[in-house]
């Protein structure tokens, strides 16, 4: 089972609403078959494209104590479906 999560912005939302592509994050091991396989076996939904971003893992500072610490890298998938979509089904976690 794959862990995928929808990514609420302001950007990814105008291209839901606008252009019919959703974004989700996935781990960095996750493929775009794999994308498409779990929506189509979960959810029912035909995926006509994806297209992958890998976002790289990230070295922050905290404020506060001065620690640094790593952000994990994550890939963020746009993902064009062939039907119409409700967007409040995918509260995936």
């Amino acid at each position: 089972m794959l862990k995928i999560e929808p990514v609420i912005t302001e950007k990814s939302m105008n291209l839901a609403k606008n252009q019919g592509v959703y974004t989700f994050k996935a781990p960095v091991r996750t493929t775009k078959d794999d994308i498409k396989r779990f929506f189509k076996e979960i959810y029912g939904y035909t995926v006509v494209r994806v297209r992958s971003v890998r976002i790289p893992p990230k070295v922050k500072q905290n404020l506060l104590t001065r620690k640094k610490y790593v952000k994990k890298g994550y890939k963020k998938f746009y993902i064009e479906f062939a039907e119409k979509v409700e967007f409040a089904k995918f509260n995936i976690k």
